[in-house]
């Protein structure tokens, strides 16, 4: 679900990058594309015991896009995402996080 959300986000956020300004119904483009770093994360939300949820993401988020028009099974996304940088704005809650408890970032840096 997480990587499903994370692709519509980056589909969503290069729509201007994709679609050609002087044509409002035309396709996207075909073309190579880069997750802009600065300007991207992977958000999650998480609920705790069904009472209360909250939000987190991942700060550092690199990828690529490759999209072909004429044959979308050509078509090919690859997302890195660094564990150590999940982001929940709470230090105690982070480092659970990254603990063996959930993603163990030690030992999977990447995902």
């Amino acid at each position: 679900m997480l990587l499903k959300t994370l692709l519509a986000t980056m589909l969503l956020g290069a729509s201007s990058l994709l679609l050609p300004q002087d044509a409002e119904m035309e396709g996207p483009r075909s073309g190579d594309y880069f997750v802009d770093g600065g300007h991207s994360s992977a958000v999650f939300r998480v609920t705790h015991f069904g009472v209360s949820a909250f939000w987190g993401r991942f700060n550092h988020v690199e990828g690529s896009i490759s999209y072909d028009a004429d044959d979308v099974s050509n078509s090919r996304v690859s997302v890195t995402i660094l564990t150590d940088s999940v982001d929940t704005n709470s230090d105690g809650r982070d480092g659970h996080l990254k603990s063996p408890d959930f993603f163990n970032a030690k030992e999977f840096p990447e995902m």
